[in-house]
Formats: C-alpha cells, sequence, structure tokens
C-alpha cells in the first residue's frame, strides 16, 4: 500500500471532499465508487462561511419556473432588433427586464440578479440601406463586473413565489468601465447582449453579511454552481449611443410612458417671427383652413403698426 493509499484511508468522506487532491481533481489514492458517491454528497456548492450546516442542500432547483412579462412588447421590438442606449450616466432600459418567479423553496433564503452575457466575439454595425445590424468586426474584451443584484436582497423563496412581478426597472446600461454607483453595467457599445437571470440560495446565515457588505453577494455571483439560470431569446439588444433604427425610435416613443422628449421633439413648434412673416405671405383661404385666422389677423395688425412707425420715423 503506498503512502497516499494509506493517507486516504484515514479520511473520513467530508475531509476528502475538501482535500487538496479533491479540490484540482486529481483523484485521492484508489477509492471505491461508494466512497466518491458519499464525498460528493457531503460536498457543499456553494461553501463561503464557516461553519454552514444547509449548505450540503444547494443544488440547481430545477423546479424553479420564470415567466417573461410584457412579452409582446419585447417580441415587437426583437422583430426589428432591440437597441438599448448607454451613457456614461447610465441609462435604464425599455422595455424593462419583468418576470415572475415561482418553485423556489419556501424556506431557503435566495438572492435575485442579472448578468449580461455577450452572445459572440464580434462587434456589430448598422446597415441603413438594409436595415440591418451586420458583424464588423472583432468584439472587446468583456467587462468583468456585469450583474445587477435585485434591490430587494436575499429573501426567503415564499416572498419570492408571492411577488407578481419582479422587476429590474432600476437597472442602468453605461459605457463607463468603472462604475460609480451600484445600479450600473458596464457595457461596450455595438456589441448584442443577452440578459440572464439568476435564481440563486445562500446559507441563511449571510443575511447578516449582506447588510453589513454591500459587494459581498459578488462572491456568489462567481459560483453559480447551485444558481438556476433563466434566459429568455426575446431580451437580446445591441448597445448603441444613438439609435440607429428610424422604426426603433419610433416603437419606443410610442410604448415608453417616460419618452417625453421625443414627444416634445415631434411636436408642430411655434411660430416664430420669421414663420409668421412666411404665413403672412399665404393665401387667406389656406390660413383659415389650418385654424390660423386669429393668429394672422394679430400679424397683419401688428406688421401694418410696424410699418407706420417706420414712415413717422422717416418724416
Amino acid at each position: 500500500m503506498s503512502f497516499d493509499q494509506a493517507r486516504s484511508s484515514d479520511l473520513s468522506a467530508r475531509a476528502k471532499a475538501f482535500s487538496v487532491s479533491s479540490l484540482i481533481g486529481a483523484p485521492l489514492g484508489s477509492c471505491d465508487d461508494s466512497s466518491d458517491a458519499d464525498a460528493s454528497k457531503h460536498q457543499p456548492s456553494v461553501r463561503l462561511l464557516d461553519g454552514d450546516k444547509d449548505d450540503d442542500k444547494f443544488i440547481p432547483n430545477q423546479s424553479i419556473v420564470g415567466e417573461l412579462l410584457c412579452r409582446e412588447l419585447w417580441l415587437e421590438f426583437h422583430t426589428l432588433g432591440t437597441e438599448m442606449i448607454i451613457t456614461k450616466a447610465g441609462r435604464r432600459m425599455f422595455p424593462s427586464l419583468k418576470v415572475r418567479l415561482s418553485g423556489l423553496d419556501d424556506e431557503v433564503l435566495y438572492i435575485v440578479y442579472v448578468d449580461m452575457d455577450l452572445v459572440d466575439d464580434k462587434r456589430y454595425r448598422y446597415i441603413y440601406q438594409s436595415s440591418k445590424w451586420v458583424p464588423g468586426g472583432p468584439g472587446d474584451v468583456p467587462h468583468q463586473e456585469r450583474c445587477f443584484l435585485h434591490p430587494d436582497g436575499p429573501q426567503l423563496g415564499k416572498f419570492w413565489n408571492k411577488q407578481s412581478c419582479v422587476a429590474f426597472d432600476k437597472l442602468k446600461l453605461t459605457n463607463n468601465r468603472k462604475p460609480s454607483q451600484r445600479d450600473q453595467i458596464p457595457l461596450h457599445s455595438m456589441h448584442r447582449y443577452q440578459p440572464k437571470l439568476y435564481v440563486q440560495p445562500i446559507p441563511s446565515d449571510c443575511r447578516e453579511a449582506f447588510n453589513t457588505c454591500s459587494d459581498w453577494w459578488r462572491t456568489f455571483c462567481r459560483r453559480r454552481s447551485s444558481a438556476t439560470s433563466l434566459t429568455f431569446p426575446e431580451t437580446q439588444f445591441i448597445t448603441v449611443t444613438a439609435y440607429q433604427n428610424q422604426q426603433i425610435t419610433r416603437l419606443k416613443i410610442a410604448s415608453n410612458p417616460f419618452a417625453k422628449g421625443f414627444r416634445e421633439s415631434s411636436r408642430e413648434p411655434r411660430p416664430s417671427k420669421l414663420s409668421s412673416v412666411v404665413i403672412n405671405e399665404v393665401p387667406p383661404t389656406l390660413i383659415e383652413n389650418d385654424g390660423y385666422t386669429e393668429s394672422v389677423t394679430l400679424m397683419q395688425t401688428f406688421l401694418e403698426k410696424k410699418s407706420q412707425a417706420a414712415e413717422c420715423l422717416q418724416r
């Protein structure tokens, strides 16, 4: 019997699961199948705090289901090629990501967060003649921090199950490499992204750590073996600094209740002095049909008085 074999026989199943050889993937001596199964059963998928008693039950929950809300609106944008504005200060998504969750364990603590995955490693450009996005070259190196935690933080599964809408309307997209706010996700312009939702269980004694350290949850985001991921292909989008497709612009103006700036720009401008002079030269019949009779009459009176004043000055 070799030294490694003798050492492995003295270790318990749980000790084998956390041994150096087990962590790096190397076999630990000549263990039979029953020992490996026992060790894998006790090995936790998430272990960040010492003394966790519930970590052995954190395996991906296959019963978790997510339903995308406002799916019809997303499909309208997806048909045209969804574009999302990114700025230095951060711009909120429209349509915003809203889901309804079900199937979570009532007594397990969960966090829900969103990650933006690159669809491919290409940079895109818009062809105006064909109104299509086409690859325009290799893409940029993706940012490491692309996660946004839902503001409700860690909650029991029964809390998430009762929510009729889990909305990420506070999420902002930015092209700032080092965002200064927690609600911002840094992205590259002219790249295609796929939002991905994660529902991840955490140890029950981690709630206090979340309250004391605001960024402590990011440690879980790097170890997603226990998380359930939800992907909706119709939510893919291309990041831009200005809308390229005119149809996307019109659809956002019509659908977004907060698109006040776009609506004001589309309104009929108020007549200026220069336009009033032009209106004065329009035949009265056309002006009356457009409903400008009263304003033109006042303008004609103003012009007459102006000409009379000019004649007085010449005298």
